[in-house]
């Protein structure tokens, strides 16, 4: 409808030749076919002058506006009040066009940044011999191993080894736990997605369904009403 080849542009000059009752008629059809077609830009403006799509919906709009009252005013006289209305249809649609740019917000999808997969860290609680044992080896000095037995020494350095095997081993369950946790969020969060698609596509289904019902009540109602009227055609 916007497209300005949709805009009845072929006006007959105002002092062409050939004129006669029939090229005034055909003029007067082409003046009201334009008169009608700017009150429905007007319309079309009003309709969607506060959706987003404004812009684009109506600058092609202005643009066959603006080439009808060009087409009007070339008329002459005779098309000097269906000129008028066409430029005051063209400057609505052209100042709803402005006013949707400049009210048009940018996109927001960037401003927030993306969240996280939340993990929980597990905890793990040492206690007795394990978490005594748990201390870097340079705590055990040359002043404290000062007057100890070789036995003392192998008991220190077998508790040191022990000490970084449950640190290796407190650290690999950490990693496996969280790789654990951020599977089941991945997997709930895939699930919630499905959930919400699957509902998604139920509702589309309904009222797709809810549509087709009223379309065909509508046919139905329309070939009652045919019917009817030729039925009173062939009374009469």
């Amino acid at each position: 409808f916007a497209d300005a080849s949709h805009v009845p542009l072929a006006l007959p000059p105002s002092g062409g030749g050939g004129g006669g009752a029939k090229g005034g008629a055909r003029t007067d059809a082409l003046l009201d076919a334009a008169m009608a077609w700017a009150a429905l830009a007007m319309d079309v403006c009003a309709a969607f002058g506060e959706c987003a799509s404004a812009p684009e919906v109506l600058s092609p709009l202005a643009h066959a506006a603006s080439e009808l009252a060009a087409a009007l005013q070339a008329v002459g006289a005779l098309g000097a009040a269906e000129a008028v209305v066409a430029e005051a249809a063209a400057a609505k649609v052209a100042e709803a066009v402005r006013v949707a740019v400049e009210e048009r917000a940018p996109l927001a999808l960037q401003r927030r940044v993306p969240v996280a997969l939340s993990s929980i860290e597990p905890e793990f609680e040492e206690s007795g011999r394990a978490a005594a044992l748990d201390r870097p080896a340079v705590t055990l000095s040359k002043e404290q191993m000062r007057g100890a037995t070789k036995d003392d020494k192998r008991t220190a350095q077998r508790e040191m080894r022990e000490a970084a095997a449950l640190r290796g081993l407190h650290r690999r369950e950490f990693k496996a736990a969280t790789r654990e946790l951020k599977k089941d969020a991945a997997f709930l969060a895939g699930e919630r997605h499905r959930r919400k698609s699957d509902l998604d596509k139920e509702l589309e289904a309904s009222q797709k369904h809810a549509h087709a019902v009223l379309e065909h009540q509508e046919a139905n109602f329309k070939t009652m009403l045919h019917d009817r009227k030729k039925a009173l055609q062939a009374k009469i």
